[in-house]
């Protein structure tokens, strides 16, 4: 072999043998993390415990529950962000808020990188979740929305990320004039916490606008999405 050749052969072998140090720093930093808690409230007379250890994740309907609950492995996003695949929420269809069926939640944990200057703090855990509802005529209703946390350091007082209440809904309008643009920004408050949007029947939801004048001549109209108005 070649010195040509002897010399690119170390360099790969190199090469491979940083990607596995890295690969193995990474493992490492993905499931050596203690313990992260937090809560997820779903109405007020249900509470979600979510644990996360070792790359697993764990839900339960009280603290004690998370010992013997089912893990849900996490993957690697990045070296300080793992991640869940989609899974329904725990909760006894008795203790659902009425007419909802299912709540399915999307967990991610993302740990302070130890170089920063926020390194003291706890991981953040944010969630995207999904509340399946069914209406009087068996039209199934999904809404989504999301929310983060820090972590706490025991179960009983993790912080909270307040799920949608669909009994209180609020719809807020703004509108803003600049440049001889109209700007609208449609906002849906649910007892506390926003909704990221509504689909009816596997369908998204259209949302109509209207704009007039003083005399109520319509000057302007639109027809879309929610999102498409600024829903947040």
């Amino acid at each position: 072999m070649s010195l040509c050749g002897r010399r690119a052969r170390a360099v790969a072998m190199a090469g491979a043998m940083a990607l596995a140090w890295l690969w193995a720093g990474t493992s490492s930093a993905q499931t050596s993390q203690k313990p992260a808690f937090a809560r997820l409230a779903v109405s007020e007379n249900s509470v979600v415990y979510i644990q996360i250890e070792g790359g697993e994740l764990r839900a339960a309907m009280s603290a004690e529950g998370l010992q013997t609950a089912a893990p849900v492995r996490m993957t690697a996003e990045s070296a300080y962000v793992i991640a869940s695949p989609e899974f329904t929420l725990p909760i006894p269809a008795e203790r659902l808020p009425a007419g909802v069926t299912a709540i399915k939640a999307t967990l991610t944990l993302m740990q302070i990188p130890p170089s920063t200057l926020r390194s003291e703090w706890p991981p953040r855990i944010s969630g995207r979740f999904r509340i399946f509802r069914t209406d009087d005529r068996k039209v199934e209703w999904q809404y989504a929305s999301s929310g983060e946390v820090l972590t706490g350091a025991n179960a009983e007082e993790a912080p909270s990320i307040m799920l949608p209440n669909l009994d209180k809904v609020n719809a807020r309008l703004a509108a803003a004039v600049s440049g001889g643009t109209l700007r609208v920004n449609l906002g849906v408050n649910a007892g506390g916490a926003l909704l990221a949007g509504v689909r009816k029947a596997g369908h998204m939801v259209q949302v109509k606008m209207v704009v007039t004048d003083a005399s109520g001549a319509v000057i302007a109209s639109k027809v879309g999405t929610l999102s498409d108005f600024g829903f947040s």
